[in-house]
């Protein structure tokens, strides 16, 4: 399975209902989803897909052709007015895959056939991706449906591994379609857009030194932090509106959010394992594999469910000062974020880690402090929402 970042995605000839699979017509193709993410990803970044990049407009788009994502469709003679008021497709929950024959990717039917639009229909979809959840425990299609109230995904479970976490994504809904509007889009682009969004938060780690020392880092794991829950895009349709999705915060009509076990805690997550220098200026320590580390230095960026941090929430730090060995683990509940610039301000209190947004800690080394050693949270985009810096004193 190939993974993915963020996404803004463009699809190109949609969907039809049952009596709509058979006969000459235009094909259901998805072609060239776009899907934002920072240029300076790397591959060596589990969980999402740096390369496959092209740049159209000035924005860098990503979504590889070994990825499959699935389609949720309806059918409707006028405009939408809502989920269960609309036949649904032929296809729902389907896994759509890249099709070389048409260049794009397309749903079949069951006999390998393709899909046609149905004349005089409109479509409204949603997706999801990726197609396939592989996780532990995982109960099959019946763990992921799609309704009124939007996409569910039940008894999820992040894996422990963190070589098979992937970037799960839910799309807004797309309403509305027709054959007639497949050219809209972005120039040299045709194709019905969808829009998708993180349901989980990133943790990826930084280091710093601003001591005379030689600080080497050996380790890093998360502890203390949950793993398994029910996903739900929790959508309340608009009794003037049955096609709004707005996901603005308390006023929206789109609340997407999970519940989590709180009495099941992951395993120890390993971030980091090998030998790799503090450098002066904060650097990402996947950047610093091969450069200041080895070749075989193991970095994992983390893709972790949305959750309340509790006081079992801490980072295990493990590295060399002039090559003595140290260990400290450091809680990371409650703490308040500063200005990136000079470590003061902002006192915004962090108590759980939010969905779409990503933490990067950055460890800092420093011998000319009475906190002589601090990891720090920064900043970082690929598409995903900044967070303020947070300092951690170890």
């Amino acid at each position: 399975m190939m993974l993915s970042a963020i996404a803004s995605v463009a699809l190109v000839s949609c969907v039809n209902d049952d009596s709509a699979f058979v006969g000459e017509g235009v094909k259901v193709t998805f072609d060239s989803p776009l899907l934002y993410s920072n240029v300076n990803s790397k591959a060596n970044v589990f969980g999402e897909i740096g390369n496959h990049q092209y740049s159209q407009g000035g924005t860098v788009y990503s979504y590889p052709r070994e990825e499959n994502f699935v389609i949720f469709a309806v059918s409707h003679d006028g405009n939408f007015d809502g989920w269960a008021n609309a036949t649904p497709a032929a296809f729902n929950n389907t896994a759509i895959s890249w099709d070389n024959s048409v260049d794009g990717w397309a749903p079949k039917t069951s006999t390998g056939g393709y899909y046609y639009w149905k004349h005089g229909k409109k479509m409204s979809f949603a997706a999801c991706s990726p197609a396939e959840l592989d996780q532990p425990n995982w109960g099959g299609a019946d763990n992921r449906t799609y309704g009124p109230e939007g996409l569910t995904i039940t008894d999820f479970e992040v894996a422990s591994d963190a070589t098979k976490q992937y970037d799960l994504l839910f799309s807004t809904r797309c309403v509305n379609q027709t054959a007639d509007n497949m050219a809209q889009g972005a120039a040299n682009y045709s194709g019905i857009p969808i829009k998708f969004q993180h349901a989980f938060s990133s943790i990826r780690f930084s280091i710093a030194n601003s001591s005379p020392e030689t600080v080497v880092l050996t380790g890093i794991t998360l502890n203390g932090v949950k793993y398994k829950g029910t996903f739900a895009e929790n959508i309340t349709e608009d009794e003037n509106d049955k096609s709004l999705y707005d996901v603005t915060p308390t006023t929206g009509n789109v609340q997407p959010a999970w519940t989590v076990d709180p009495a099941l805690i992951a395993n120890p997550y390993v971030a980091f394992t090998g030998n790799i220098q503090f450098l002066e200026n904060p650097r990402y320590v996947s950047d610093l594999v091969g450069e200041v580390g080895t070749s075989t230095d193991i970095v994992h960026q983390l893709l972790l469910m949305p959750q309340e941090l509790t006081n079992a929430a801490s980072v295990t730090v493990q590295y060399t000062v002039n090559g003595s060995p140290n260990s400290k683990t450091v809680q990371i509940a409650g703490l308040e974020t500063v200005n990136p610039a000079n470590g003061e301000g902002q006192g915004t209190v962090v108590t759980e880690w939010e969905m779409g947004k990503r933490y990067t800690y950055r460890l800092y080394y420093s011998s000319e402090t009475a906190d002589k050693d601090k990891i720090y949270f920064a900043p970082s985009t690929d598409g995903w929402k900044d967070v303020d810096v947070i300092v951690v004193p170890l």
